[in-house]
């Protein structure tokens, strides 16, 4: 249950939302480019954490850790077989 380093590629909207509301206490934001952010900070993982992502749907990448972007991967490809199979 020790806190991990979260990497986050945000779009220029989840940026300024993160910016106002951090979602860690040491979380770090800097922009790569006109659109494309990167966020760092520590956090624990929980079903909370995943939950939340989720919902931010293509606003956010999870970058690492590599447990954490395989488990949000996995579940978005189920969510997309669910639109495109008939």
């Amino acid at each position: 249950d020790t806190p991990v380093e979260i990497q986050l590629r945000l779009n220029q909207n989840m940026a300024a939302r993160l910016s106002e509301n951090p979602l860690t206490s040491d979380q770090l934001l800097v922009q790569k480019s006109d659109t494309d952010w990167h966020m760092q900070g520590n956090m624990h993982l929980s079903q909370g954490l995943e939950l939340w992502l989720l919902s931010q749907g293509d606003s956010i990448e999870v970058l690492a850790p590599q447990e954490l972007r395989d488990t949000i991967a996995k579940t978005a490809q189920r969510m997309c077989s669910l639109y495109t199979t008939g």
